[in-house]
């Protein structure tokens, strides 16, 4: 909504400095979606719930909509809205039955899915994919990444779905305290809540009492899971 409404009034309206706009309006890409997160909490705690979360994402991700359908109204045709409005239709109705059907190539064409390149190596992952660019869906493009490379270099995404096989024997050579059952679940739970700040102001940040703090949590934390020093600050 915000998308094209903004492309609307760029392109289509006499809005003074539209260039101006244009470049205000695409602003938002460049910042970074957890410092924009931060900042709109700041606000109030309206926006830390689920619709805070909605309307930050839809403020921070609009700018690609507007991209896409200020690139449409730029090569559309205007004699077809002048038409519209000659026939009798007033603007709104111009609007949703000549210009949103014209725009719907642009709306869709924000929809693409991406996915891991093992997905291409399964047959029936692989012919899914393929029903869904064909079929009667939104989605017009997959892209495919090898994500081998992130997995070696322990990105935390990719960790998160790394799997490895061990034999017992390999179970029980390992003497950290990593396995996660009720005792070290609790034993986490409680970590986090001596440790775990609730807010965070800009002003923290150049607190020394909180880099003391950090250190104190991930030594204690070391030492819960029975890990040796692999900090610097720890040895």
């Amino acid at each position: 909504m915000f998308g094209v409404a903004g492309a609307w009034f760029v392109e289509r309206t006499r809005l003074p400095g539209r260039r101006l706009w244009a470049l205000l309006l695409v602003a938002p890409l460049v910042v970074p979606l957890f410092v924009t997160s931060y900042a709109y909490a700041t606000l109030g705690a309206s926006l830390t719930g689920f619709f805070g979360s909605v309307a930050i994402i839809a403020f921070s991700y609009y700018p690609i909509v507007f991209l896409l359908c200020a690139a449409s109204l730029r090569v559309m045709d205007p004699a077809l809205e002048e038409s519209s409005r000659s026939l009798g239709l007033g603007a709104w109705r111009t609007f949703w039955r000549v210009v949103v059907p014209q725009l719907r190539p642009a709306l869709y064409g924000g929809l693409l899915l991406v996915a891991p390149a093992e997905c291409r190596d399964e047959p029936a992952v692989s012919a899914l994919l393929e029903r869904l660019i064909s079929g009667e869906t939104a989605i017009r493009e997959v892209l495919t990444f090898d994500l081998r490379q992130s997995m070696q270099n322990g990105g935390g995404p990719a960790c998160l779905r790394l799997r490895v096989a061990l034999s017992p024997e390999e179970h029980a050579a390992i003497g950290a305290r990593i396995w996660l059952d009720d005792a070290l679940f609790v034993a986490l739970t409680a970590w986090v809540e001596r440790h775990y700040r609730d807010r965070l102001s800009p002003t923290d940040l150049a607190d020394p009492a909180l880099l003391t703090e950090s250190r104190c949590a991930l030594d204690e934390l070391s030492r819960l899971l029975g890990l040796a020093n692999i900090y610097p600050f720890q040895a």
